[in-house]
C-alpha cells in the first residue's frame, strides 16, 4: 500500500482588500504604492489602504498640507502677511520683509525692532514708514520743535544751541536759558 502526498503551492495569496503583493504587506495610498518615496507626498508613512500617517507639521488625508510657524501654510496671516511660506515652517519673505517670519523691516537702514528705528521717536511700521509720536515729525521722526520753532530751523534756540528734544535746547557753552537768548 502506498500513499502520496502532493505538494500544493500558490502563486499569490488571498491578500484583504488594498494590499498587495505576495506578503500581502504592500498597499496603496492615493494610488500611489506604499513603499515609495513619494508616497503620502513624501511628509508621512502609508499604513494602510488610503491612510497616511503624517509626519510633525502636516496634515489632511494626503499630508499635502503644512503649517509655518503655527498657522496653516495657505492662511492670509502667514509669514507675517509679508511673504510666502513655500514648505514647513519656512518664509519666503517680500522684497524689504526679513527674518524668520517676515516680521522685521527697515525705516532709514534700522531694523523696525530696534529701540533707535524712526529716530528713536517712533515706529516703523513699514518698509521706510515710521509713525512718529507725540512732538515728532518728518519721514524718519527726527523732526520736532523747541519753543514753537522747528528744530531744522536755523532760528532754533536763538541760533545759540540745538534743538535736542520737544522744547529742550542744548546751548552753545557761552548762551543759557531755556531758548538759549541769555
Amino acid at each position: 500500500y502506498s500513499k502520496e502526498f502532493y505538494k500544493i503551492t500558490f502563486s499569490s495569496c488571498g491578500c484583504n482588500i488594498g494590499f498587495l503583493n505576495s506578503n500581502c504587506n504592500t498597499s496603496l495610498c492615493f494610488g500611489i504604492l506604499s513603499n515609495s518615496s513619494t508616497v503620502c507626498t513624501s511628509h508621512g508613512q502609508c499604513l494602510g489602504p488610503d491612510q497616511c500617517h503624517c509626519d510633525a507639521g502636516y496634515s489632511t488625508s494626503q499630508c499635502s498640507s503644512y503649517t509655518c510657524f503655527g498657522l496653516p501654510h495657505n492662511n492670509g496671516a502667514v509669514c507675517s502677511n509679508h511673504g510666502d511660506c513655500n514648505s514647513l515652517d519656512e518664509c519666503q519673505c517680500e522684497t524689504n520683509f526679513l527674518g524668520e517670519t517676515c516680521s522685521l523691516t527697515t525705516c532709514f537702514s534700522v531694523l523696525s525692532n530696534s529701540s533707535n528705528v524712526c529716530s528713536g521717536h517712533g515706529s516703523c511700521m513699514g518698509y521706510n514708514q515710521c509713525d512718529c509720536q507725540g512732538h515728532y515729525s518728518s519721514a524718519d521722526c527726527s523732526v520736532t520743535t523747541c519753543h514753537g520753532i522747528s528744530s531744522i530751523n536755523s532760528q532754533v534756540c536763538s541760533s545759540h544751541g540745538q534743538c535736542i528734544d520737544y522744547n529742550h535746547c542744548e546751548c552753545d557753552p557761552e548762551f543759557s536759558g531755556a531758548n538759549c537768548s541769555i
